[in-house]
């Protein structure tokens, strides 16, 4: 849990062929955006994808550092929180 968001964090690993990448996923349990995609996603460069009641947030090709896991799932919630105000979330 992180400020009051269930989470799980993975690295996915595509181990395909030419194309293989590996990249960290954070997935969080939440109802609220129903789209999640904003122009903040994207600029932030995290894709955003929504499947059932969960959000997966990831960057292409991205790995994250334990370290640094903290700041990325506060990031993803921001951007959570910020996508509720839309109109299409409401």
């Amino acid at each position: 849990m992180r400020r009051g968001y269930e989470y799980v964090a993975f690295d996915y690993d595509s181990q395909g062929g030419d194309m293989a990448h590996r990249e960290t996923v954070v997935a969080i349990k939440t109802n609220s955006p129903k789209t999640p995609d904003t122009n903040l996603s994207r600029a932030s460069g995290l894709q955003l994808e929504r499947v059932g009641e969960w959000i997966f947030a990831f960057e292409a090709r991205r790995l994250v550092s334990r370290t640094k896991m903290v700041s990325v799932i506060d990031e993803v919630i921001n951007l959570l929180e910020y996508a509720k105000g839309f109109s299409q979330n409401a």
